[in-house]
This record gives C-alpha cells, sequence and structure tokens, in this order.
C-alpha cells in the first residue's frame, strides 16, 4: 500500500512540474466514481447520475475508465463496433474528440480503451485530456469501476468529488475503507462520498457508522455518506433491455432513492437542487 501511494505521489509530481495543474473546480464539476468491490453497482450509479445532472440542463461528459471495455457502451445502447475495434492512442485532443460520442442531448460519451492502456503513461494522458475537455462541459463524470491498485486514487486526486458505491458486506467494507485511505494519502483534502447499494434502508445508517468509525479512528477523516439504493428487479430488467433504470422506470424505488442521494450530494457539493419536474420526465431521446 505504501508503495502504490509513493508511486502516485512521484506520477502527480510530474504533473506539476510539466505544467499540468489539478486544481479543484468546485462544485460537482469533476466527478470520479469507484466500486468498494467487485460488482457494487458504480457503473449504473454513473450512468444514471449523468442522466440525472443531464435533465437538469448540464452538459455532461460520462466517461468509461473501468477497462471491461463497453459496459457502459452496452448499457447506453450505442454502436459497439465503433468503441471495441481498437482506437489510436489519442495523443491530441482531435483524437480523443473522435471518440466521443452523444448518448442524447446534453449528455456525450467517451470511452477510455481497455486495461492494457490504463497504465500510467495512459492515465497521465488521459488526465490532460480531461483538462482540455473540461471547458466544454459542465460536469464530468469518471467511472473507475471497482479498479484495483491507484486508479481510483489517482483520478481522485483531479477530481472535485470521489464517489464510492459499496455493498453492505464486511469484506466490501474493508476493501472500501482501503481505498478511501490511499486516495487520503495521494490527496489530503478530498472530498469523498459513499452511498450504500443492494441495501436494506434500515441497515444504510449501521454500514455507514462503522465505515465512518474505522476512518475516524485510523485517518481522522469520516466520508459523507449519501444513503442507499435498494434492490429489485428494476436495475436487472433495464439491463437486459440496454435502458438505464432512471429511464426505464422513473417512477421506480431505485430511481427515486439515486434521486435523492443526488439531492443530498448536491447540497453537500453548493450546487443548485434538482429540478423535480424534469427528474420526473426522464426519457430516451
Amino acid at each position: 500500500m505504501d508503495d502504490q501511494a509513493a508511486a502516485l505521489r512521484a506520477l502527480a509530481g510530474r504533473f506539476t512540474a510539466g505544467g499540468v495543474t489539478l486544481e479543484s473546480s468546485g462544485g460537482l464539476r469533476r466527478v470520479v466514481l469507484g466500486g468498494g468491490a467487485v460488482a457494487s453497482g458504480t457503473t449504473t450509479v454513473a450512468l444514471g447520475l449523468a442522466y440525472l445532472l443531464s435533465k437538469q440542463g448540464q452538459k455532461v461528459l460520462l466517461v468509461d475508465a473501468t477497462g471491461r471495455r463497453g459496459d457502459l457502451v452496452r448499457l447506453c445502447n450505442l454502436d459497439e463496433r465503433r468503441f471495441l475495434r481498437g482506437q489510436e492512442s489519442g495523443n491530441n485532443k482531435n483524437e480523443w474528440r473522435q471518440k466521443i460520442s452523444t448518448v442524447e442531448e446534453n449528455l456525450d460519451f467517451l470511452l477510455l480503451e481497455g486495461r492494457e492502456k490504463l497504465e500510467p503513461v495512459w492515465q497521465e494522458n488521459g488526465l490532460v485530456q480531461m483538462k482540455r475537455l473540461a471547458n466544454e462541459y459542465d460536469s464530468l463524470l469518471v467511472d473507475v469501476g471497482e479498479s484495483k491498485g491507484g486508479i481510483p486514487a489517482f483520478w481522485g486526486r483531479w477530481s472535485d468529488w470521489t464517489l464510492f458505491t459499496c455493498l453492505p458486506k464486511n469484506k466490501d467494507l474493508i476493501d472500501l475503507y482501503a481505498k478511501i485511505k490511499l486516495l487520503l494519502s495521494v490527496k489530503r483534502s478530498s472530498k469523498i462520498a459513499t452511498l450504500f447499494n443492494q441495501v436494506c434502508q434500515e441497515n444504510v445508517a449501521e454500514l455507514q457508522g462503522r465505515l465512518n468509525h474505522s476512518c475516524l479512528h485510523f485517518l481522522g477523516f469520516a466520508p459523507e455518506g449519501l444513503g442507499g439504493l435498494s434492490w429489485d428487479q428494476t436495475v436487472s430488467r433495464s439491463s437486459r433491455l440496454r435502458v438505464p433504470y432512471v429511464v426505464a422506470e422513473p417512477e421506480g424505488l431505485v430511481t427515486q432513492e439515486l434521486d435523492e442521494s443526488l439531492r443530498r450530494w448536491l447540497l453537500l457539493a453548493g450546487e443548485k437542487p434538482l429540478d423535480k419536474a424534469k427528474s420526473a420526465t426522464l426519457k430516451i431521446a
């Protein structure tokens, strides 16, 4: 763990030396979403947040940096051949621009290549390009999934907020704690939020309390809890249909819970609250 943190600090130093600053932009302009463990629902949460923000009139770029080559591509029902055929390395803004696809009005999508590309040099180039693209979007959401090692912390150094999703399991809580610790070792001023997935609502406070107790005791820091998302058939049914659940069932339980969690997050970030009427009229363009 210490070796990983040292390597990330060294890499961050190269940004400063090279003149690429990573200062916070404020609000929810730059968000990294990661999972405490495998299958914690980060991708569906990222897509749901992107849709909800875009329906508020924000221009959103959703970035798939998970290395799984296409989970978000399939969920957005985009042409997989365009993204999975093996793109160029994308060393300049124009090449990256060509990889961006419009999902619907106010929502664009960018796929970073597979795991073999998510090495330090590629990540560094990715962050440079994100900085250049930032002026074109109100919000940049980067989904790093349940990436191991220093990837969430690497991207987290650039973000205004890092959101970790987590399942209600002991081993997932331990993994989540480790990722929070690594991120704080790279950027002590990190703003971190947590969202429990596939959980009974009555258990959310107890789970958040356990996590915060460990973080406060050993790290002197506690993440902001955004609540939890229940488990019902909405998510799996929508996934089979290749339609985000916030679109397929805007009045569904999970959609409403995600909407409330996002409202809480916007309040913490000092952003304008969601327009409830717009959230209730989600549809595919």
